[in-house]
């Protein structure tokens, strides 16, 4: 009986399905029957029987039929896990889940049921747990939406091994997934190997005739499958048949196809494809020579891998060849098509269809196609009206086309994007939400709601529907959501409210990780709540996963940039390859090129580097290229450098050329002309400022501060107070920052300042700005009382903008993809309130008290025992405030003086004393000459006025009261002041301390020099400065002649360069002196001073003065050329009978002088919070001149020092050099 089954099987075709339901319902009752039969002694065969029947059951989908089979089997044999896997499984499609769950427990029991076991359960978890995205899935199928399909068969099935008959069910979707094919092959095979039956290998068959290299063996097992009689025969036939199609129409391909029909010999589809190829085949032999023919078909081949030109070329040829080909023409259109061209493409269509008038089915190919066109072409006629701004035109045309093609929805989202252009978002939401109807997982709707959402300001909103998405539509965020959109409504949102933006930045970010741009956005607005570290973490987060990002290492560079880490921003552009660079990157990169020159060149200038300050310059001047303000900042940064000689070239290019200067760029030209010492320049390009700027009295404001800047620097004052009355007008009252600036340039005219400075403290009484500028000026009129309390009231007030969080701080305007605008953070500033505190703690320190002491060496190698002078002094020194106007002091210093031993013989001694008169045979024994003494001043040092009384000498042989009064002050801009002191004057032995005779022990010297000096200096524009100063002078001593004297020097110099922490200045001094007599020998009655007739010499000064962490230097190095001349002189001026009684005596002297140079260097160290140690050097070098002083000090701060260390520094000052 069952061999007469599976003959009329054989028979069978699908043409006669209607019987195969019958005879499969026979066979499996007799197979039934005949286990039954054998129930009590059952053997495998019947087994496999029953197992046959209840898979045909399956396959021909009656699942009453197969449990049927399944029980009589299991009442067989109740433990026979195939048997109970596949009723398990049928209970669970028939959703019978209680059945499922007993069958599964009875599996659980069943020897050898291990494996099916575990496959059960995981399909009884998919039917429960999963039913609705299996649901979704299946429904996703149903109605030809692979892309969803796609999406919930990787959800459901993330290793892509369905169980059970799942993956008959589900093969075909998985096979099209990255890998799945392989995936389910290998699947399929190891199932057939562990149990072989005809379902799964159908699959499998269906699979493997997917891929030309394994379609034959496919065709090879349905050949096989349809031979057999437990598994669907149609489905054979139908599978069989569609492998086929994928078959060319060549002698192999007749082959299967007549194979196909010895089975199903009645299936007209597959006869008419045999006898279309063998057609096809003479049709092909006999236009095998037609090249017309050969060019369409190597176009359609090239149209298909995309290669569009050459389709172009090989279909132009061909129309030469054959210009009345109908698929010649319609294969044109098909490339019109593929161009994006559908008006031409449907023209060729309608050509085509014309051509094949006598071919039907080519003819309602070209008409589909044309149809096709003709709604493209629509479309594209929308998109330009839309563009042209024709927006009721592009709503009418595409309402008329949008249901000519039911299956395309692009129409739709036309017509929903021209209702937001119309303003129109509720008709625009209603056209959305139709297309989510159709498609849930539509993303281009998606986006289109979610934008128009951001559009309306419904952010939060659009973030809760992506966040939503995967789970109820399976479109993922970024999918859904335009970033650009996205940014703009959270920027239009922040500034409304702008404690949202942290919040809606880190959703955002959060949402869509891999935009660069978002991430830059809450990078930024971390930067501006002072949290650097998470702006360099999200962007390092971002780039984690996609280290090859471009876009993620722009705005991260963008980022570090930013932050002030230049070297990192300009490291992360440079290494994108440079045909991935955007213009944006490359002017980034430029821009941070010449940001590195620019700050290495100043760096090399303050390391005294001039070949790398040259290298760098140039560099920076390469990266400037042409651009106006990087040239301009060069200059500044020459000016800086006090290199004007460097900056005036750039400053030229850019003030004489014709190139056309924005109003900032040509304000910044003024501000830097102002610096390079060209003010009358400056005003010039003021001047076209101002007939090219609107009249706004803010604007006209602006110009007025720079024009002040301008006169002030060239000396103008009429004009400056012109200046600043055209500002008080105005500057509007709450524009503080410009008032402050005005008030700065006032400073000369401190009347005017103090009114000004009254009315705006009145306007603004708790401005901290205000405030520091009232305390800077009560400073500089030495109200120091009354600063302390301005600073005392900035410094006690809370931070600006304290408790406002993140609402006072403004979201960045997004940047644009080309090159987001870019201003990197400067350093951070001092606030008001530090600021406040370090003035406080300065006006502090002038009041701080100090005990010094010193060891002062001085020597000068001449005429032993006469001119020779070596000594050492030992000052110490108590130093106490007086107010914060200055300090009074009390110092007591030990005085020892050695000038040598004077020989005997009179060719050394006839130049001492009275020597040549009384002993011209010479002395008796050499006499060493020597002297130790106490030297005492008490006194008082301000800032204007100094006065001090002292004694010079207690012990010496001519002891010397000294003092002096110093009043100093202001005038017209100049610094003026006059001392009246007695000085001694310590230039030898003799004059500092007084000798006695050899011969007599007569006492004389130890001059003092009474004199009246006066001093007026200015400050004039760029560092330059200038004094000059007058003393008028009587020497006097004991028995010493008396001497007066005249003493004028000039000076010029100017500040080469000015830094926080060091100076570097020269210039030129001339100075001319006039003494009455000249004194300059030791001889009784001489003084023992320099003091020529007439003396005149240009120096030229450079002094360096810095400071280095807790050291600070002075060094100041003059080289000089004199001209001098000094008259003879007796040898005893003051005793005309000694003059006599030794022959009168001449000592010559005459014309001198000649190049000199000299040395001064200081240094001082603050060794601990309360010691300071210092030293200096001081070193004089002529022909006849060499004299060299040494000092080291220690001072002692009574109160701990705090800040920076002072400088120049500040060594102890003997006595004797007041």
């Amino acid at each position: 009986m069952a061999g007469m089954l599976r003959a009329a099987g054989h028979a069978l075709s699908p043409g006669r399905g209607m019987w195969r339901h019958a005879l499969a319902l026979i066979w499996a009752a007799l197979c039934a029957g005949a286990v039954l039969a054998s129930a009590r002694a059952p053997d495998d065969a019947a087994i496999e029987e029953l197992l046959r029947s209840a898979r045909l059951w399956q396959a021909l989908e009656h699942p009453d039929a197969e449990r049927q089979v399944l029980r009589k089997l299991l009442a067989v044999q109740a433990d026979e896990p195939r048997a109970l896997f596949l009723l398990g499984e049928l209970e669970l499609r028939s959703g019978n889940l209680a059945q499922a769950r007993h069958t599964l427990a009875l599996l659980g029991r069943s020897p050898g049921g291990g494996g099916r076991e575990r496959e059960l359960r995981e399909m009884v978890r998919i039917y429960t747990q999963e039913k609705t995205r299996l649901a979704q899935l299946r429904l996703a199928i149903r109605g030809g939406n692979r892309a969803r399909a796609l999406v919930l068969a990787r959800a459901l099935f993330p290793d892509g091994r369905p169980p059970g008959d799942l993956a008959n069910e589900f093969a075909p979707v998985l096979a099209s997934t990255p890998g799945g094919w392989e995936t389910m092959r290998a699947l399929l095979a190891e199932r057939i190997a562990a149990d072989p039956n005809p379902r799964d290998r159908l699959t499998l068959y269906e699979l493997l005739a997917q891929r030309a290299d394994t379609r034959e063996e496919a065709l090879r097992g349905f050949a096989e499958l349809s031979r057999g009689h437990d598994v669907d025969p149609q489905r054979v036939a139908s599978a069989w048949r569609h492998a086929l199609l994928a078959l060319a129409d060549d002698e192999q391909g007749l082959v299967e196809r007549r194979r196909f029909l010895a089975r199903y010999p009645a299936d007209a589809d597959v006869r008419a494809e045999v006898a279309r190829a063998q057609a096809a085949q003479l049709a092909a032999t006999q236009l095998a020579d037609d090249p017309g023919i050969q060019l369409r078909l190597q176009a359609e081949r090239s149209l298909e891998a995309g290669a569009l030109a050459d389709a172009e070329a090989q279909l132009q040829r061909s129309l030469e060849l054959r210009p009345d080909d109908g698929e010649t023409i319609g294969t044109l259109g098909l490339l019109r098509l593929r161009q994006g061209r559908p008006q031409e493409a449907l023209a060729q269509f309608e050509q085509a269809s014309e051509r094949e008038r006598a071919q039907p089915a080519l003819r309602a190919r070209w008409q589909d196609l044309a149809a096709t066109a003709r709604y493209w072409s629509a479309l594209q006629r929308v998109r330009t009206l839309r563009d042209a701004g024709e927006l009721d035109a592009a709503v009418r045309l595409v309402e008329s086309v949008q249901d000519t093609q039911p299956d395309q929805t692009e129409a739709a989202h036309l017509l929903a994007s021209l209702r937001v252009a119309q303003k129109r978002p509720a008709d625009a939401e209603r056209l959305y939400r139709e297309l989510l109807r159709r498609d849930s997982g539509d993303r281009r709707a998606w986006r289109g709601l979610l934008s128009l959402w951001l559009g309306q300001g419904r952010v939060e909103e659009a973030l809760d529907q992506a966040q939503a998405l995967p789970l109820t539509a399976n479109v993922a965020p970024a999918e859904a959501l335009e970033a650009g959109a996205l940014r703009d409504a959270i920027a239009r949102t922040a500034a409304q409210h702008p404690d949202a933006a942290l919040r809606l930045l880190e959703r955002s970010v959060a949402l869509l990780p891999g935009d660069p741009w978002l991430r830059y956005d809450l990078a930024r607005l971390y930067l501006r709540l002072n949290l650097p570290v998470l702006g360099q973490q999200v962007m390092q987060e971002g780039q984690r996963p996609a280290p090859q990002d471009v876009e993620m290492r722009y705005a991260a560079a963008l980022v570090d940039a930013a932050s002030d880490r230049e070297d990192a921003a300009l490291a992360s552009v440079e290494s994108i390859p440079a045909a991935q660079q955007s213009t944006g990157m490359r002017a980034l990169a430029q821009r941070l090129r010449f940001e590195r020159a620019l700050r290495l060149a100043r760096a090399a200038r303050a390391a005294g580097e001039p070949e790398q300050d040259e290298r760098w310059r140039r560099e920076a001047l390469e990266q400037a290229g042409d651009d106006t303000a990087r040239l301009l900042r060069v200059a500044r940064a020459d000016l800086s450098a006090d290199d004007a000689a460097a900056a005036r070239p750039l400053i030229d290019l850019i003030a004489r050329s014709d190139r056309a200067l924005s109003p900032e760029q040509r304000a910044d030209l003024a501000a830097t002309l102002i610096d390079a010492g060209q003010p009358r320049e400056a005003l010039a390009q003021i001047d076209q400022l101002a007939a090219a700027q609107p009249t706004e009295p803010q604007t006209q404001a602006q110009l007025a501060l720079l024009r002040a800047r301008a006169h002030r620097a060239d000396h103008d004052a009429l004009a400056l107070r012109a200046d600043w009355e055209q500002l008080r007008a105005l500057l509007p009252a709450e524009d503080v920052e410009r008032h402050i600036e005005a008030l700065q340039l006032m400073d000369a005219d401190r009347a005017t300042a103090h009114e000004w400075m009254a009315e705006l403290l009145r306007r603004h009484p708790q401005d901290p700005q205000v405030l520091l500028e009232a305390a800077r000026q009560a400073e500089r009129d030495r109200q120091f009382p009354v600063a302390i309390g301005y600073l005392q009231q900035v410094a006690s007030a809370p931070p600006a903008g304290a408790g406002a969080g993140a609402a006072a701080i403004p979201l960045l305007a997004p940047p644009t993809s080309a090159a987001p605008a870019l201003v990197p953070a400067a350093p951070a500033e001092p606030s008001v309130q530090e600021r406040a505190r370090e003035q406080l703690a300065a006006i502090e320190a002038r009041r701080q008290p100090h005990v010094d002491a010193a060891w002062l060496h001085y020597w000068r190698s001449a005429t032993d025992g006469v001119s020779t002078l070596r000594g050492t002094e030992i000052p110490v020194l108590a130093v106490w405030p007086g107010g914060y106007d200055g300090h009074w002091f009390a110092q007591l210093d030990t005085v020892r003086l050695d000038a040598g031993t004077l020989p005997a013989p009179i060719a050394d001694s006839a130049q001492f004393g009275k020597v040549q008169a009384l002993a011209p045979g010479g002395l008796g024994q050499a006499v060493y000459q020597q002297a130790q003494g106490l030297s005492a001043a008490a006194g008082w040092r301000g800032e204007d006025r100094r006065f001090d009384l002292g004694v010079v000498g207690a012990g010496f042989k001519v002891p010397n009261v000294v003092g002096g009064w110093r009043e100093g002050g202001g005038w017209r801009q100049t610094d003026v002041s006059a001392e009246l002191s007695r000085r001694i004057v310590n230039a030898s032995l003799l004059s500092y301390a007084g000798a006695a005779d050899p011969v007599t022990g007569a006492v004389w010297g130890g001059v003092t020099d009474t004199a009246l000096s006066l001093r007026a200096g200015r400050d004039f524009a760029h560092r330059w400065s200038g004094s000059t100063s007058l003393s008028l002078g009587v020497l006097t001593g004991r028995d010493v002649q008396s001497n007066s004297t005249v003493q004028w020097r000039t000076a010029l110099d100017r500040e080469w360069i000015h830094r926080p922490d060091f100076h570097l200045s020269a210039g030129g001094v001339l100075s001319i002196w006039h003494y009455q007599h000249n004194e300059s020998f030791y001889t009784f009655g001489q003084g023992g001073y320099y003091s020529p007739q007439r003396y005149v010499a240009i120096g030229l000064p450079v002094e360096v003065q810095g400071r280095r962490g807790l050291l600070s230097y002075d060094v100041r190095a003059t080289a000089s050329r004199s001209w001098t001349y000094e008259q003879n002189v007796p040898y005893y001026p003051t005793d005309a009978g000694l003059q006599a009684l030794a022959g009168n005596p001449v000592h010559t002297a005459g014309a001198g002088g000649g190049p000199a140079g000299s040395l001064r260097a200081d240094v001082e160290y603050r060794s601990g919070a309360h010691w300071s140690v210092g030293a200096w050097l001081d070193i004089d070098r002529s022909a006849y001149y060499q004299p060299t002083r040494v000092m080291f000090y220690l001072r002692y701060w009574i109160a701990p020092q705090q800040g920076a260390v002072a400088f120049p520094p500040h060594p102890v000052v003997p006595v004797s050099l007041y």
